[in-house]
């Protein structure tokens, strides 16, 4: 297996990227990798790794990649939205098709990155398949969740919220970004990423997909909404699994989400991916 760092898009506006490149003979598919929103990304980043290395020692060619404004890749968090990280999927997808001698690609995200992933693969016919682990189904949901770390911030620095859940928003919309845990927020990102609503859309292009729904339980019930989402999809299936929520700060360090990638593993092989 070979890795090797890599800038790739436009001079004024490029990525930077990893290419995880099998040692010989790719399989058909290659993958590319859809990264979380904010700090999630940070957490969940040696996870991503080692998916990605995983695949390429089964002949999957991977590419890791930063959005615009994230990591390594050109620009500011504020510039970027929902519509931007589209773009750069389309990019990734694009530059791994160039490079990989194989037939189509798999989108692979976590949280936020897997509901990018969703939304990217119904607009582009180069995407033969998704796996999608913990979705994020509704973006307006996930927005007022991602204010709570301000309102706990504010608590932490102030004793008290000086702006509520309202004041913020509209602080975003006149132009006034917030501040998630160092990230800012624009209300054009929360605006577009609020109108996220994955269970009720009609989807343009079924295709094979994966939901893994991760729990802390084995027996866990079904999310509805994950339910929902997977029906979308030619085959669709949905899957939980045991695993922490390793996409944020907690006490044990995961350098593998094992039953996800087994999960995960045993899809690619049954749908012949």
């Amino acid at each position: 297996m070979k890795e090797q760092p890599f800038f790739f898009g436009a001079e004024d506006n490029y990525l930077f990227g990893i290419l995880h490149l099998p040692d010989a003979g790719s399989q058909k598919t290659a993958f590319v990798f859809s990264h979380p929103f904010g700090e999630e990304k940070l957490w969940a980043h040696r996870v991503y790794v080692s998916l990605a290395r995983r695949l390429a020692l089964l002949g999957y060619p991977v590419l890791r990649f930063d959005f615009t404004g994230h990591g390594d890749s050109m620009g500011e968090f504020a510039d970027s939205d929902v519509n931007s990280r589209l773009a750069d999927i389309s990019k990734a997808v694009e530059h791994i098709l160039s490079v990989a001698e194989v037939n189509s690609v798999a989108l692979f995200g976590l949280r936020f990155g897997a509901a990018l992933a969703a939304m990217a693969a119904d607009m582009d016919s180069r995407v033969s398949s998704l796996i999608l682990w913990q979705p994020i189904v509704d973006g307006e949901q996930y927005m007022q969740e991602i204010l709570r770390s301000n309102l706990s911030t504010q608590m932490t620095v102030f004793g008290k919220v000086k702006s509520n859940r309202n004041e913020l928003v509209d602080s975003m919309r006149a132009g006034e970004p917030v501040n998630v845990d160092g990230y800012h927020l624009t209300g054009r990102m929360y605006d577009q990423a609020a109108q996220i609503h994955l269970d009720q859309r009609r989807l343009l292009r079924p295709l094979p997909a994966l939901v893994l729904q991760l729990s802390t339980r084995e027996d866990s019930q079904e999310n509805p909404k994950f339910k929902a989402l997977a029906s979308q999809y030619a085959p669709g299936q949905l899957e939980t699994v045991k695993e922490d929520p390793f996409w944020r700060e907690i006490r044990r360090w995961y350098s593998l989400a094992a039953n996800a990638q087994e999960a995960t593993l045993r899809w690619i092989e049954v749908n012949s991916v």
